[in-house]
Formats: C-alpha cells, sequence, structure tokens
C-alpha cells in the first residue's frame, strides 16, 4: 500500500505523503502503480471533459483539460516535452 501511495505522491501534486511516512524504498517500489495512475488521472479528466462538454464550448474545455492536468500532475509531462524539444533543439 505505501508503494501505491508513493507512486500516487510522485507523479500527482495530491497531498497523500500525509497517509504514510514514505522513504526511498517506497518510490523505488512504486514503479509498478505508474499504469495504473496514468489511467486514474485518465479517468479524472475524462470524466471532466463528459461534464463540460454539454455546458462549454469545446476548445474551452480542450483548454481547462489541459489546465486540469497541470494543476494535478504539477505540470510533469509539460516538462518532459520541453525537454525533449529542448533536446533536439537547444545543443546547437
Amino acid at each position: 500500500m505505501k508503494s501505491f501511495l508513493a507512486a500516487i505522491a510522485s507523479l500527482t501534486r495530491l497531498p497523500v505523503g500525509r497517509l504514510a511516512a514514505l522513504d526511498a524504498a517506497d518510490v523505488t517500489h512504486s514503479a509498478g502503480w505508474f499504469p495504473l495512475i496514468g489511467a486514474l488521472l485518465g479517468v479524472i479528466c475524462s470524466l471532466a471533459a463528459a461534464l463540460l462538454k454539454d455546458y462549454l464550448p469545446l476548445g474551452v474545455v480542450a483548454v481547462l483539460q489541459v489546465l486540469l492536468d497541470a494543476i494535478v500532475t504539477g505540470a510533469l509531462h509539460f516538462d518532459g516535452l520541453a525537454d525533449a524539444a529542448d533536446g533536439f533543439g537547444g545543443g546547437q
């Protein structure tokens, strides 16, 4: 259970570290939970889109989806995308 909480703490900004004391070993063993955490994040974003699509234009829903992902994950994926773009063009 601690490795599951460590996976949530590693991939999101949700304050699950308060539920249990996590150490480096827990983080090391948490990688097996990463696909499930990704699926849960996908479900959260999908539910938000399903709830908003009837009330807002789709462009606004898309922007809110990106903001929701940035808030929940601490922009972890955007940082990785920026690092990849920097690796392709920044070394010259």
